[in-house]
């Protein structure tokens, strides 16, 4: 027996036919398309991800505005198919599942997203805030959540330092923080 509700993945149960009647149990599905949302070099949820899922035309039938910390995300289907994912987070890289969807058949199936964590550079110059002029060999330190992760000497002639390629994991807080001999430090919180 070939059963179609709408709402419902198709079923097909087999009948066996004896003396008497006849009962058979048809159970109904509702398809899933599951998973998580995680950082592709360390394996750790996204919290915060924005999560869509699409047909095999590519048009979007479900969203989830942003994945707990988990990085969970759960869409409900009503047809067997091919479905494709698409992710974002701040800080991280678009992805879209392409070419490899997420094919639904009898129940459902559960698909990981992962995301690339994007870098990024932190240059400035450390002036003297009375004359306004650059300090010259002054170091800078890069925090994150509290804990140096970079030192930059300045220039001996212009003041400015430089740091490249940071990556950014996840939600973090980032300053610098610039020591030099007879001043006072100041912390600065990057954006």
């Amino acid at each position: 027996v070939n059963v179609s509700v709408a709402g419902y993945l198709p079923s097909a149960e087999p009948i066996s036919f004896a003396d008497g009647d006849v009962v058979a149990n048809i159970v109904l599905n509702k398809g899933f398309v599951k998973g998580q949302v995680l950082d592709a070099d360390t394996n750790e949820p996204i919290a915060g991800a924005y999560v869509d899922i699409s047909d095999s035309n590519w048009a979007i039938i479900g969203s989830l505005e942003a994945t707990g910390e988990d990085g969970a995300f759960n869409f409900e289907v009503s047809a067997a198919g091919d479905y494709y994912l698409s992710a974002e987070a701040p800080y991280y890289f678009f992805e879209r599942q392409d070419p490899d969807p997420a094919t639904v058949t009898t129940t459902g199936v559960i698909s990981n997203i992962y995301l690339k964590s994007k870098s990024f550079a932190v240059t400035g110059v450390v002036y003297d805030k009375a004359t306004n002029q650059p300090v010259l060999d002054a170091k800078v330190d890069l925090y994150c959540n509290g804990e140096v992760v970079a030192t930059s000497p300045t220039g001996s002639e212009t003041g400015d330092y430089f740091f490249e390629d940071i990556d950014h994991v996840g939600t973090k807080t980032y300053f610098v923080r610039a020591y030099r001999d007879g001043y006072k430090s100041e912390d600065i919180t990057l954006d």
